[in-house]
């Protein structure tokens, strides 16, 4: 950009006020505000949150509040006493009245519960699997794979499942656990495998998550599928044998999702 066509605007309206306004010791109101950006932080990202898990009016009314009523509400309030500088407080204000709502509405759908993270999530009562329909454990070195595999093959013959069922979950915990060991615990730091059955009426999940260096073992096969069949022999047996495979990469977190 060419500034030799920039001029001086004071030289040409001197009665005009120039003013930008940082987030510093020079803000709107002369001095640093511990927090200042945590309430707008706090709201936006529970409205993303509540839009993503479809709870639409909520998000609406979050957005309207925090975007324009209660911005514009604490604006027009505070300017009558504080002028020009009561305008730019209606921003905090109306973030600050923002959560408030949030934590009221909370309160109202949750009052019974210890206000907290789930609280907030508002996940319905009978959101998920009952816990004694669930197994959970986490491996840390190869001696602990074998045992825990008989444990998994365990858990589904004591929920009534399949002795197929329970042989599946038991060789896809050893073959995929091994694997990551294998391959993933190589760099000599330290990681460890969770590893989550749960078993409902229409399907029983495995769950299969680690913090080692990303892989995903469906797209692997899927680009290795012409190359030499003993290679990774266990992944394919376990990938031929269930019903569906699904992974994912979140917050550098392996997570495969097998369905029996």
């Amino acid at each position: 950009m060419d500034p030799s066509g920039f001029v001086v605007l004071a030289e040409f309206v001197p009665a005009i006020v120039q003013e930008i306004r940082y987030y510093s010791t020079y803000n709107f109101i002369g001095e640093r505000i511990d927090g200042y950006e945590v309430p707008c932080a706090l709201n936006t990202t529970l409205k993303n949150y509540y839009q993503g898990v479809e709870r639409v009016s909520l998000t609406l009314t979050v957005s309207v509040m925090q975007n324009f009523a209660l911005t514009a509400l604490g604006a027009f309030v505070i300017s009558r006493f504080a002028g020009v500088t009561g305008v730019w407080l209606g921003f905090l204000t109306g973030e600050g009245l923002t959560f408030i709502f949030i934590c009221i509405y909370v309160f109202i759908k949750r009052g019974s519960e210890r206000f907290g993270v789930k609280s907030f999530s508002l996940i319905p009562e009978d959101y998920g699997a009952a816990d004694d329909c669930c197994f959970d454990v986490s491996v840390t070195a190869a001696e602990d794979v074998v045992k825990v595999s008989q444990q998994a093959s365990d858990f589904c013959r004591e929920k009534g499942l399949a002795k197929r069922t329970g042989s599946l979950m038991a060789l896809a915990v050893e073959e995929m656990s091994n694997n990551i060991i294998e391959y993933g615990f190589a760099d000599g730091k330290e990681h460890s495998i969770d590893i989550r059955i749960v078993v409902s009426e229409e399907e029983t999940i495995l769950r299969i998550r680690d913090n080692c260096i990303g892989f995903d073992p469906v797209k692997y096969l899927e680009l290795h599928q012409d190359d030499d069949p003993v290679a990774h022999i266990g992944i394919k047996m376990v990938m031929k044998l269930v019903k569906d495979a699904n992974y994912v990469n979140s917050l550098g977190l392996n997570n495969l999702r097998l369905t029996l």
